[in-house]
């Protein structure tokens, strides 16, 4: 894929993600979760999704100020159970549970592969900024890739677009504002517990799906380095 002329060494990533090629080995203690359809999701004519342009787009029409607001714990729930439904083959129970927080399920076809992928997102901008969730269908689900800072952590997104499109069988978890979208940093996903996007994540680590999380970098904080690995303690 094509990044922005200006992804630099100035605009560095923390890629753990460059560890995507060991989710082709997932060890047996990991459960792969092979999702059912439950009912015709009518994917002969489901439209194509090019991933990294759709997201691109998506947070580029971020706000600059707010944007996010703190779920109940109601409202995170439902949307865990929604992901914890379709891993499980109920499309039908989990397209109930979004309907309850206006978001929906839509199918998709993953541009190049023709891979079977279904989306978790609101069907029109409410201002929550909740995010969006996406799974392969066309695999057991084996690995994950969350993206906690899009935009505050420039491309991030576009690197997980592209991670997700080319490793079969993942979950892609896209965080729905910047970091500092709301006071107290409630918006930050790295940090915060009380979200939609940590209550998938923890659906998805009960199952023992592996995670690789993208974050970003300045290069004065790791002179010298384009890319660190990190196993998820304080670098």
């Amino acid at each position: 894929m094509q990044f922005p002329r200006d992804f630099s060494r100035r605009h560095a990533f923390l890629l753990a993600a460059l560890g995507v090629g060991a989710a082709a080995a997932v060890p047996a203690t990991y459960a792969l979760l092979s999702p059912d359809r439950g009912r015709d999701l009518d994917l002969d004519s489901a439209p194509e999704l090019r991933l990294a342009r759709q997201l691109g787009a998506y947070v580029a029409h971020f706000p600059r100020d707010g944007g996010y607001r703190t779920p109940e714990r109601a409202e995170r729930t439902a949307l865990a159970g929604a992901v914890k439904d379709i891993l499980g083959g109920d499309l039908d129970s989990a397209e109930s549970r979004l309907r309850d927080v206006n978001y929906r399920l839509a199918a998709y076809k993953l541009a190049n592969s023709g891979r079977e992928v279904v989306e978790v997102a609101e069907p029109t901008d409410t201002g929550r900024g909740w995010g969006r969730i996406y799974i392969d269908l066309s695999r057991p689900v084996r690995w994950s890739v969350q993206i906690p800072h899009p935009r505050s952590d420039l491309y991030t997104e576009l690197i997980g677009a592209d991670l997700f499109a080319r490793a079969p069988g993942g979950v892609l978890v896209l965080a729905g504002a910047p970091r500092d979208a709301a006071r107290g940093r409630t918006a930050d996903m790295a940090h915060r517990r009380l979200t939609v996007f940590n209550a998938v994540c923890d659906v998805l680590a009960a199952r023992r799906v592996p995670a690789l999380q993208i974050h970003g970098f300045a290069d004065d904080s790791s002179p010298g380095h384009d890319i660190i690995l990190s196993a998820g303690g304080q670098y």
